[in-house]
């Protein structure tokens, strides 16, 4: 007597981004069947819209389909059919539907990963990369009705969504200054920081990004813009020292001259592409043939 069953569904995960399957399309529970060893076989499954491809395993393993071991439809209705059923055709076989859906979280957060299996009896288990999930205190299943649950608390990925580490930078003072970091995937919702406070954005500092680049812009930085700047995606973050130095290479000196000769004074600035201005009293000085 050959006896084909019902077994477990099979939820698999590969790295954070996770997969889970939707049963709700299955019109009826498939039913357990026997056959008299060299018989033909047949395992039917009810599934719509008729355009969802279906897949047939035993065992856990995908099934080989060749002469004797065909699969069809007829509208809603999957059939395979076994010919000349042997005693190893006995096991527990299932469809399931392709392509789920894969999910993203990011890194820090709690991950809430579902299927739904009719009927409710069936139990469910989890793998990740082809092994079991552990369940623990940070990693737990339950179930409600037909939707299965497990629920991972502060994922975290094998991959880091900070593509580079972040460097520290110099600029002068009166410079435009440029902030980047690379985050993946793109749409991660990036914060800048500066010494522990959230960074306050207006015309003269602002964020933007291109791609998997973020841009934190600091228009005409002064000495108080220095400090560690914090980038913040969830509960992650790179950090990066911003030097603002002092524009002047040297602090000009004081000079006498004797009254009728030529003044020279100087001064040392960087870079030389800096405009540079001279003032007298608070004022500017107006240049002209002698000046």
């Amino acid at each position: 007597m050959i006896i084909i069953s019902g077994c477990d569904i099979w939820v698999l995960t590969e790295k954070e981004s996770y997969n889970f399957l939707y049963f709700d399309c299955f019109l009826e529970d498939p039913s357990n069947v026997e056959y008299i060893e060299g018989e033909d076989a047949i395992l039917t499954c009810k599934v719509s819209p008729t355009s969802l491809p279906v897949e047939w395993f035993k065992d856990g393993s995908g099934v080989e389909l060749d002469d004797n071991c065909k699969q069809s439809n007829e509208g809603t209705t999957h059939i395979l059919s076994i010919k000349h059923a042997k005693s190893d055709d006995s096991g527990g076989y299932y469809c399931f539907l392709e392509d789920p859906s894969n999910v993203e979280y990011i890194e820090g957060e709690d991950a809430i990963l579902i299927c739904k299996v009719r009927p409710t009896s069936l139990p469910v288990k989890w793998f990740k990369n082809g092994i079991a999930v552990k369940l623990d205190d940070n990693c737990e299943q339950s179930n409600e009705g037909t939707k299965h649950i497990l629920s991972i608390k502060n994922a975290e990925s094998d991959d880091n969504c900070f593509l580079e580490d972040s460097s520290n930078v110099e600029y002068i003072e009166g410079a435009d200054v440029i902030l980047t970091c690379k985050v993946s995937p793109t749409s991660l919702p990036v914060k800048w920081f500066k010494d522990g406070n959230a960074v306050e954005l207006d015309d003269n500092c602002e964020q933007s990004n291109k791609g998997t680049k973020h841009i934190l812009s600091i228009k005409h930085a002064k000495s108080d813009d220095s400090g560690e700047y914090c980038v913040k995606v969830g509960n992650f973050s790179r950090k990066l020292q911003l030097k603002i130095k002092d524009c002047f290479l040297e602090d000009p000196s004081n000079v006498e001259y004797i009254e009728g000769e030529d003044a020279i004074l100087t001064c040392k600035v960087s870079p030389t592409s800096l405009p540079v201005e001279w003032f007298k009293d608070g004022n500017a000085v107006e240049l002209d043939d002698n000046l």
